[in-house]
């Protein structure tokens, strides 16, 4: 079905990226093409696809040279390439109106394949009104339509849920089975590799002269993808994939032993050579103080900001005079403070005013009206 031989092609260089590959495809075999980003797995399904041409080398599909795209060649892109103007129909028919086959006969075979991928309601929808599983039905159904005999897939199910993927890889590869349609699929879902590949191609570090190739007959049961064989065969791939000069196996580290050695007689840092002094023991260096106290005893309580209780401390002078005259002192007759100096403390030296006649009243700031300094308080006032 598809020759290569001998194949150089690379962007830039003339074998930048393939230097000498060659590679055979049996008719009704399903390839699956893995690899690290970069390796050239997208741009030898373009080649094959007669989307580009290789600068040194054969390459044939069905005996004949490929030298540009081939009616009987489908393909399925990753981002659908579906035109959102037309309608899902319309889309799906639009390989078969490009090779001339009238409007009626288009619209029927685009329905047959829609209704037989679970979109037969959809058909008069726009892209923007379909999911992306749909989006992704659509361009299925395009690539059927023209029955091909070469299908090539470029991570068609890369932006699908697990769910929406696995049901159209089941989809998928029932169809591909009934038509005996040769398949070519490039992915980095190694799971998917081996779920759908007959054999794995495995790109390596550039240039590609001889890749590796993994024989997976098992992909055709029906349970595949539930035998154990199925995860031991994912290893086996994706230890192929790992380049041989870039191991990825990491060692674990190794901490270093914990110095328990006793440390009496050594300074309060905990080694002879510590200047600095971190306490490691019970008696190195004495706790510094709390800087707030955790329990009764643990350190005296601050001195208090404002009075929370009778007697913590004393209360402030008051700043204004009381109501009835005179600088009104905060205390009671019966405060043991009284015997002190007029301040109220016995080593007070101010005068400060606290009962009437401890000290006369300050003259007025402003004079009166009918003359001289009048004082601020009325005539009435007591202390006048």
């Amino acid at each position: 079905m598809i020759l290569v031989d001998d194949l150089h092609f690379g962007y830039g260089e003339p074998s930048g990226l393939f230097a000498g590959l060659s590679w055979r495809v049996a008719p009704g075999e399903t390839w699956a093409i893995v690899g690290p980003s970069g390796c050239g797995k997208t741009t030898l399904l373009a080649l094959i696809a007669g989307l580009r041409r290789p600068a040194r080398g054969r390459l044939l599909v069905e005996g004949q040279s490929v030298h540009g795209p081939r009616p009987s060649t489908g393909l399925i892109l990753q981002d659908y390439g579906l035109l959102p103007w037309a309608r899902t129909w319309e889309n799906a028919a639009l390989g078969l109106r490009i090779r001339g086959v009238p409007g009626r006969q288009a619209r029927a075979v685009a329905e047959k394949w829609l209704e037989r991928l679970g979109l037969a309601g959809l058909a008069e929808r726009y892209p923007a009104e379909l999911s992306g599983g749909q989006r992704q039905r659509v361009a299925i159904a395009r690539a059927l339509a023209t029955a091909p005999d070469l299908l090539l897939m470029d991570e068609p199910f890369a932006s699908l849920d697990a769910f929406t993927r696995e049901e159209l890889q089941d989809q998928l590869r029932d169809i591909s089975a009934a038509r005996a349609l040769t398949r070519i699929l490039v992915t980095h879902d190694v799971a998917e590799a081996v779920y759908l590949g007959d054999r794995i191609l495995v790109l390596g570090p550039l240039p590609q002269v001889h890749p590796t190739v993994v024989d997976n007959p098992e992909a055709r049961e029906i349970d595949w993808r539930r035998q154990p064989a199925f995860y031991e065969r994912c290893a086996q791939i994706r230890a192929a994939v790992r380049p041989a000069d870039h191991p990825v196996a990491v060692s674990p580290r190794t901490l270093p032993p914990l110095d328990v050695e006793p440390l009496q007689g050594r300074r309060p840092g905990g080694r002879p050579d510590s200047p600095g002094p971190v306490a490691t023991r019970e008696g190195d260096r004495p706790n510094p103080p709390a800087p707030f106290p955790s329990r009764e005893g643990d350190r005296p309580n601050p001195p208090a900001l404002f009075p929370s209780r009778e007697g913590d401390r004393p209360n402030p002078p008051a700043p204004f005079p009381s109501r009835e005259g005179g600088v009104r002192s905060p205390r009671s007759a019966a405060d043991p403070l009284r015997n002190g100096g007029p301040g109220g403390r016995p080593d007070s030296p101010g005068p400060v005013a606290t009962r009437e006649g401890d000290r006369p009243n300050p003259p007025a700031p402003f004079p009166s009206r009918e003359g001289g300094v009048r004082s601020p308080r009325s005539a009435a006032d007591p202390l006048r």
